[in-house]
Order: structure tokens, then C-alpha cells, then sequence
């Protein structure tokens, strides 16, 4: 089995990256993005437990950048280290997911990154919480506690979710229709 999925922490590192592969779709202020085909790149940052067997959680947290390509139902998200080398690329198409972490790849149901993460994902939610502008900026769905800023005409630029001891960020640098 891949490096990646030995141990449960890193399954909190693919939840980051499956919330940022629902969610992304920004543009320069008041530019209108293409809703089937545009790519991003950003920044996430990821807060979470590690928990060993027989001992305490602590906590942990990951950043990354990551590039993010959305064409029609079709998601590819490539994460980077500080150093800008690619680490992981996920491809998501309808309800699989294809893992790479340099030559090992696995494919998952998105019911089954849910149950091995023990963490629902609100992938469906997320790219609805970016686009739509609202009348309030915080609010709670699907079990996250959710905050958007940063309107941008068709997006928010940033977006927060917590959910028990969890927290995403995702920050929008720039977004381009294809």
C-alpha cells in the first residue's frame, strides 16, 4: 500500500486536498469564470489530531500549494512542498479518486476516503459556499462551521470551515478560464 495511506494522519492530507478539489473556482475581481473549465492555484493550509494508538491526540498541521484544473465534471489537483516540488496529485472523476504520490497510485470511492478518514466531506457543498455570493459570511452546513471573505465578483477568494478539531483553509491566488 502507497507511503501516503499507511497511517490515518495522512488521510487528514487527502481530506485537504478533496476539499480544495470540490471547491475552487476564482477569478480576478469582477472577471467572470467559466463554470465548466478553468484552472487555479492557491494555498491550503490543514489543522488536525494525529492520534497514536494508546496515546494522546496532538495536534498537527500541513500547508501546501496546489494547482487545480476543472474541466467539465472532471477535477485534477496537484499539491506542492515550500521547495515547489509536486507530492501528491489526486484525479477526481465522478465518485473515484485517483491518488498518485510519485509512482504508487491508488483509486478510492469517495464513500471510502469518507470511511477511512472518519470525516464526511461536504465535496458537493464547497464549490457552492465559493461561487455563490452571500447575504451572510458565516454560517454552519453539513456538520462545518463555514466562513467565506474576499468577494471577488464571481468567487470568494478566501474560505474557512471547521468542523471538531479540524480546520481547512483554502486561499485563492489566481483563478483562468480555459
Amino acid at each position: 500500500m502507497m507511503t501516503f495511506f499507511r497511517k490515518k494522519h495522512h488521510y487528514a492530507v487527502l481530506a485537504l486536498a478533496m476539499l480544495a478539489l470540490s471547491c475552487v473556482s476564482t477569478a480576478p475581481i469582477n472577471e467572470q469564470i467559466s463554470t465548466a473549465q478553468w484552472s487555479a492555484d492557491g494555498r491550503m493550509a490543514l489543522k488536525y489530531p494525529f492520534c497514536r494508538e494508546y496515546q494522546a491526540c496532538e495536534p498537527r498541521a500541513v500547508n501546501a500549494a496546489f494547482f487545480w484544473r476543472h474541466l467539465d465534471a472532471d477535477e485534477s489537483l496537484t499539491l506542492f512542498d515550500p521547495s515547489g516540488q509536486a507530492q501528491l496529485q489526486l484525479d477526481y472523476q465522478g465518485d473515484q479518486v485517483r491518488v498518485r504520490e510519485g509512482q504508487e497510485e491508488q483509486w478510492l470511492s469517495v464513500d471510502e476516503l469518507t470511511s477511512r478518514l472518519g470525516l464526511p466531506l461536504p465535496l458537493a457543498d464547497v464549490a457552492t459556499w465559493l461561487r455563490e455570493e452571500k447575504t451572510q459570511t458565516e454560517w454552519r452546513e453539513a456538520g462545518w462551521q463555514v466562513r467565506v471573505s474576499d468577494w471577488r465578483g464571481s468567487y470568494y477568494r478566501r474560505l474557512d470551515m471547521t468542523r471538531e478539531d479540524y480546520r481547512v483553509r483554502l486561499l485563492i491566488d489566481e483563478m483562468r478560464s480555459l
